[in-house]
């Protein structure tokens, strides 16, 4: 530090010679801890759940979450919506494998069973960096890879009855693991007749059309799946071949797509 007076009073010329001084810092010590500041929010359900709140198709079943939304495109079929997102703003993989069928249009849904879905994990925030530029809304990761125990052989049957539309439903699982190899077999199938409705006409563009039998016409449908895997798995690796086939048919309420006519409403 230097300090000198100077009187302002007389004209001079000084000079002044800093010399240079080293300080030297003794070591500093940083400790971080990790902190999870990311949007995402995860959620996991089994196939428990699914049957519990089972609504016809997978994405309506899933709409109990918090944040996850369903956007009807007739009987028994939807598509996923997260955060208000849906579309190409979300993406769905089935035992990592993307599945784009909703991306495709306005009247394509998930092509997936949801009575043969084991667990499945809903990211509720951009997952882009891990399933690709896609999941800005979210991922829905479908899994149903579930690898056995040992020497066990286990059975499920499922049968439903919704009496809004007279849906019979059945679902079958079976599945044997050896000591290295397994294998599994599901299948599923619904048959289901014109939706119900307790009101027998309604309001399109301030018109008025009747529904006969208070039955939605064309919103019946039929839907049979089956899937197999094989399997071997050890202490070094594990591989599972799957073979699927989803396979529905469905109706489309007049008006759903479209300009509805009275004729089209008349029952067969």
């Amino acid at each position: 530090m230097f300090t000198k007076r100077i009187n302002s009073n007389h004209d001079k010329n000084f000079k002044i010679v800093l010399k240079d001084q080293l300080y030297e810092l003794e070591g500093v010590e940083i400790t971080a801890h990790l902190h999870d500041y990311t949007t995402a929010n995860t959620v996991r359900v089994d196939q428990d759940y699914i049957h519990k709140n089972y609504a016809g198709s997978l994405s309506k079943s899933l709409e109990n979450l918090p944040g996850m939304a369903a956007m009807g495109i007739g009987s028994g079929n939807s598509k996923p919506i997260i955060r208000g997102l849906g579309f190409n703003r979300l993406v769905v993989a089935e035992n990592g494998v993307k599945q784009e069928g909703q991306q495709w249009g306005a009247d394509h849904g998930l092509e997936i069973d949801p009575l043969n879905v084991e667990n499945i994990e809903i990211i509720k925030g951009a997952g882009a960096l891990q399933y690709g530029n896609e999941a800005i809304g979210g991922v829905i990761s479908i899994r149903n890879n579930r690898i056995p125990t040992k020497n066990t052989t286990h059975t499920k049957l499922k049968v439903m009855y919704q009496s809004v539309n007279d849906n019979y439903l059945a679902g079958v699982s079976h599945f044997k693991r050896w000591d290295k190899f397994f294998y599994k077999l599901k299948a599923s199938h619904s048959d289901y007749a014109d939706f119900r409705t307790t009101t027998d006409r309604f309001r399109y563009l301030d018109r008025v059309f009747e529904i006969e039998n208070k039955r939605m016409k064309n919103t019946a449908g039929q839907e049979t799946n089956f899937a197999v895997q094989l399997g071997y798995t050890d202490n070094r690796f594990t591989s599972i071949l799957n073979v699927s086939n989803f396979n529905q048919k469905v109706g489309f309420f007049a008006g759903a797509h479209g300009i509805p006519s009275a004729s089209n409403l008349v029952h067969d």
